[in-house]
């Protein structure tokens, strides 16, 4: 058996070459003949943005619920859709609360505003985020899903769903 240096110092010994390509590689889900763009990785500042904004509207939100914050406050903020469904269900949980008020042994609940735990998300598209928020609201705790996209140089809440 030949020793390990006598191995190494034979001229025959060569480290194994790169294999040349003679076409570029083919990248998954990629129709071939179309260039590959680089898309451009969000700012951490712009992060940040995304997650105090999710942070912000998920207790607006609680607090439209809980009655002690205007719905109108938020328009500018939601899309037409989700502002018009957090509307609604406004209006059924002042109803609710309102039938509830009028049970004996019943007490309304303490009006405290909602406390934010924690706001976590990421960019799935160029200008689109989706984001989970996680809030203390009296004695439970709430989970919030958003989604977040650039309108016209303006970030807007298309998609908002409270638990």
């Amino acid at each position: 058996m030949p020793s390990v240096s006598k191995l190494a110092s034979e001229e025959s010994f060569r480290p194994p070459q790169a294999k040349k390509l003679t076409h570029p590689p083919q990248l998954p889900n990629r129709v071939p003949g179309t260039a590959v763009i680089a898309l451009a990785t969000p700012s951490t500042e712009e992060k940040l943005q995304i997650r105090k904004l999710a942070a912000s509207v998920a207790k607006a939100s609680l607090e439209v619920l809980a009655g002690t914050r205007a719905p109108k406050q938020l328009a500018r903020l939601l899309s037409p859709e989700v502002f018009g469904t957090l509307q609604r269900r406004a209006e059924l949980t002042q109803q609710a609360r309102s039938a509830q008020a009028m049970t004996p042994g019943l007490a309304p609940r303490a009006g405290q505003s909602p406390q934010i735990r924690s706001a976590h998300g990421c960019s799935v598209a160029p200008g689109i985020y989706e984001l989970s928020v996680l809030a203390a609201d009296g004695p439970r705790y709430r989970a919030i899903a958003l989604r977040i996209e650039q309108q016209f140089g303006n970030w807007i809440v298309t998609v908002l769903q409270i638990g």
